[in-house]
C-alpha cells in the first residue's frame, strides 16, 4: 500500500494515519474476523458527593466475514457469518452517519507510526483480543453492559455506605454529614434485621457488703459475653413511651427455655439519655447499645463488612443499658457475701466459746496445781518429761480429770522456788534431767554390763561434762555391782575429775543452780549434793577474791595517781606564781634584752675579770656556777635568743637565784646595770 503526504498537513499526523490505514486494509483483506470483548464503564454519585466508578465486560467473538464493503478509503463494513454487521472505521471517522442496519462500530487506534511499516502477521495479532489496538464504539450488548456496570458502580457506594438504601427518603436541607448519619444509622438496622445472631457484651458489677466486724467485703457479679440468637427483628417498632432502634427476641444463656425481649438502641452522635434509660429500667427490658460515634473520627469511610463485624461480632462498641439478669447474679454475689459473714461470725463465736473454755480449763488447771503437794507435783513433772523424752504426747491426765502438760508444772515449780525447770538445757530430751534420768535406770537395771552408759555418756558431752560430779555422786550413792574393767574406767574418770576440780578447770565446774531441784527429783543424793566440791561455788569465791584484791590494788593505784598529780598541780601552780615574780623583777630592772656594744668584746675576759674581784668563789658558795651561766648566755646572745625567754628557761622560778643570776650577767656587760 502507498501513501502520500498531503500538502500542509504535519508530519507526524500523515505518518498516524497511513497507519491506521494499513491496519484497516490488513483487516479487510482477511476472510475471518477476531472481535476483541466490549468492555464498558458507568458511575454513581454517592451521597458524600464522591463518584464510584462500575466496569463491565462481554464476551470475545470470532468467526467468519461473510461479507465486506468499503464504504469510503477510511471505512468498510462487514457481515459476520451470523449476520450481524459491523461498521469499520478510523479513530479520524468517528463522525460518520450510520443507518439502522449497523449492530456494531469498531474503532482502530494506533499510536504509533511505526505501525505502516509492520508486517501482516504483526498487524494481525495486535487487532487479535482486547489489547486497545481495536476498540467497540457501538455493540449490540450494549444495553446490558452498561446496566451492568451501573450496578456495580451502586455496589461500591453501598458497599462504602455512600448510596442511600432503598425506601429511605432524606429531609430537605439535611448537611453532608448528617446524611452520611442517617444511611449508617438505617444499615446498622438492616444488619440486624438480616443477621440471626448478635454478640452481646459481657457486664460487671461490684457487690460489696458490711461484715459484722466493721469491713467491707467486695467481691463482683458477672456476665460473659455471648452470642445470642435474634429472631422476630423489628426496626423502630413502638413500645409504650419507647420507640427502640431495633427490637427482637434473644435466645440467652441465663434463660435459655425462654426468648426475651432484646432492645438495641444504635448511638451515632446521640447517646442514650437518662430519660430513656430510667424508661428502660423501669419497663425491665434488656437492653444493649451499640456506640459508633467513633466512625465519624476516622479518616477513611468504612466499608460495610467492616460495619457488619463490629455490628454483630465485635464488643468493643457495645455496653447494656440494662440487663435483667445482672440483678439475679448481683443477689446471689450477696447472699454468698451474706453466707461467708455468718459462717465467720459462727466460727468467730466457736472460737470464743472454745477460748473461753480453755481459759476455764487453764484457770482449772492452774489452781490444781497451786493446790497440789510439792512432793506429787515433781513426780508427775518427771513422769510427763518422761513421756516426752520417749516421743509421746508430753500430756498426763490427773486424779481429778485435768490434762496436765509439762510447761504447766514447770511454771508452777517455778513459782516455788525452782526457776531451772522452765530451762530447756536442762528438761529437754538430750538435757541434764535427761541423762541423770537415764544414769540412775542403768543403775537400778538387771543388766550388769550396762550400768555405766549414762555416765559415759556424760562425760563424752562437753556441756554435760561440768555437770560429770552429778553421775559421779549417783554412782557412789548406789554403789553397783561393777566388773573389773569399769572399776578402773570409773577410778580413772574421777581422778581425772578430782585432778580438774583442784585446778580450776571450769570445764568440769558445775553451777548450782541446778541442785536445789536435782536434789528434790533424785533424793539419794541430797545430802551429797551439800558439799561444794565440784561446783562453781569454790572457784567463784577464789574469783571473788581475785577481783576484790584487783579492785583494792587499783584503788590505791589510782589514789596514788591522784596524789602525784594533785603534788605535781601544786608544784605548776608555785612555779606559775614564781615565774610571775621573776617576770615583775625582770620588769621592775627594765630589762628585756643584751646588751650588744659592750668593752669587753670576749667571755675569757669577762671570766678573768671575775676571778681577780672574786666573785666566782662567792657565786660558787651560793650553788651558782656562774662560769657555765656566762658561757651559756654569751652564747644564747650570739644566737640573739630572745633574753627574758632565755632567763626565764635558765633561771627557774627560784627569785633568789634569779637576782644572783641577773648580778653575775650584769658584772659581766652582758645586760645594762
Amino acid at each position: 500500500m502507498f501513501f502520500r503526504h498531503t500538502s500542509g498537513h504535519q508530519r507526524g499526523d500523515c505518518g498516524f494515519l497511513a497507519a491506521k490505514l494499513a491496519a484497516l486494509h490488513l483487516l479487510m483483506e482477511q476472510g475471518e474476523v477476531d472481535l476483541p470483548a466490549p468492555r464498558r464503564r458507568h458511575s454513581h454519585l454517592g451521597v458524600s458527593g464522591q463518584v464510584y466508578w462500575g466496569e463491565s465486560e462481554g464476551s470475545r467473538w470470532r468467526g467468519q466475514i461473510q461479507n465486506k464493503v468499503w464504504l469510503d478509503d477510511q471505512s468498510a463494513k462487514i457481515t459476520l457469518d451470523d449476520g450481524k454487521v459491523v461498521l469499520v472505521l478510523l479513530r479520524a471517522r468517528s463522525e460518520i452517519s450510520c443507518d439502522g442496519g449497523i449492530d456494531g462500530i469498531i474503532t482502530i487506534e494506533v499510536d504509533d507510526p511505526a505501525v505502516a511499516s509492520w508486517g501482516p502477521q504483526q498487524i494481525l495479532d495486535r487487532l487479535k483480543l482486547n489489547n486497545g489496538f481495536a476498540c467497540w464504539q457501538q455493540h449490540w450488548e450494549d444495553d446490558s453492559l452498561n446496566a451492568v456496570a451501573e450496578h456495580a458502580a451502586k455496589d461500591k457506594a453501598e458497599a462504602a455506605l455512600d448510596a442511600l438504601p432503598q425506601g429511605l427518603v432524606l429531609p430537605d436541607g439535611l448537611t453532608q454529614f448528617q446524611k452520611s448519619e442517617t444511611i449508617l444509622h438505617a444499615k446498622v438496622k438492616e444488619l440486624l434485621s438480616e443477621a440471626g445472631e448478635f454478640h452481646a457484651p459481657g457486664m460487671v458489677r461490684p457487690v460489696s457488703r458490711l461484715m459484722d466486724d466493721g469491713s467491707e467485703a467486695e467481691t463482683t457479679a458477672e456476665l460473659d459475653s455471648e452470642y445470642l440468637k435474634i429472631t422476630d427483628v423489628r426496626l423502630e417498632h413502638r413500645l409504650k413511651g419507647l420507640v427502640p432502634d431495633v427490637i427482637c427476641q434473644a435466645q440467652c444463656s441465663c434463660n435459655p427455655d425462654n426468648p426475651i425481649t432484646l432492645l438495641i438502641e444504635v448511638a451515632v452522635t446521640h447517646r442514650v439519655d437518662e430519660a430513656k434509660m430510667e424508661k428502660i429500667r423501669s419497663a425491665e427490658l434488656a437492653c444493649v447499645e451499640i456506640d459508633l460515634s467513633w466512625i465519624s473520627a476516622r479518616s477513611q469511610r468504612i466499608t460495610i463488612a467492616q460495619l457488619k463485624s463490629e455490628v454483630i461480632h465485635g464488643l468493643d462498641s457495645k455496653a447494656w443499658i440494662f440487663n435483667p439478669f445482672i440483678n439475679d447474679r448481683v443477689r446471689a454475689k450477696s447472699a454468698e457475701l451474706e453466707m461467708h459473714d455468718i459462717a465467720w461470725r459462727a466460727e468467730r463465736e466457736a472460737q470464743t466459746l472454745a477460748r473461753r473454755a480453755e481459759q476455764q480449763a487453764q484457770t482449772d488447771r492452774i489452781l490444781w496445781l497451786n493446790e497440789c503437794r510439792e512432793e506429787h507435783l515433781l513426780e508427775l513433772f518427771l513422769r510427763v518429761l518422761r513421756r516426752s523424752w520417749e516421743g509421746k504426747a508430753g500430756v498426763l491426765r490427773v486424779d481429778d480429770g485435768h490434762m496436765i502438760e509439762a510447761e504447766d508444772i514447770a511454771a508452777q515449780l517455778s513459782l516455788r522456788g525452782f526457776p531451772c525447770a522452765q530451762e530447756q538445757f536442762f528438761v529437754s530430751q538430750d538435757g541434764l534431767l535427761s541423762h541423770l534420768d537415764e544414769l540412775q535406770r542403768s543403775l537400778r537395771g538387771r543388766w550388769f554390763g550396762d550400768r555405766l552408759r549414762g555416765l559415759w555418756q556424760m562425760n563424752r558431752d562437753p556441756e554435760m561434762r561440768r555437770f560429770i560430779t552429778l553421775g559421779l555422786l549417783m554412782v557412789r550413792v548406789h554403789n553397783p555391782r561393777l566388773s573389773t574393767e569399769d572399776k578402773t574406767l570409773l577410778d580413772e574418770l574421777r581422778q581425772t575429775v578430782a585432778q580438774n576440780v583442784r585446778t580450776d578447770n571450769q570445764a568440769y565446774l558445775r553451777p548450782k543452780r541446778y541442785d536445789a531441784l536435782i536434789a528434790r527429783l533424785f533424793p539419794e543424793i541430797r545430802e551429797a549434793l551439800n558439799h561444794p566440791f565440784g561446783t562453781m561455788e569454790p572457784f567463784e569465791e577464789k574469783q571473788k577474791v581475785i577481783r576484790n584484791q584487783k579492785r583494792l590494788q587499783m584503788m590505791e593505784e589510782a589514789r596514788q595517781q591522784a596524789h602525784k598529780e594533785a603534788q605535781k598541780h601544786k608544784v605548776e601552780i608555785a612555779r606559775d606564781r614564781a615565774m610571775v615574780k621573776i617576770d615583775d623583777f625582770l620588769t621592775k630592772e627594765r630589762l628585756s634584752r643584751w646588751v650588744t656594744d659592750a668593752s669587753v668584746t670576749s667571755l675569757d675576759d669577762v671570766l678573768k675579770q671575775l676571778a681577780v674581784q672574786r666573785l666566782v668563789g662567792n657565786y660558787l658558795r651560793s650553788n651558782l656556777d656562774v662560769v657555765a651561766l656566762l658561757t651559756n648566755a654569751w652564747e644564747a646572745r650570739d644566737k640573739r635568743l630572745n633574753f627574758r625567754s632565755w632567763f626565764e628557761e635558765v633561771g627557774g622560778a627560784d627569785l633568789d637565784r634569779a637576782q644572783l643570776m641577773l648580778g653575775a650577767l650584769k658584772l659581766a656587760g652582758l645586760v645594762e646595770k
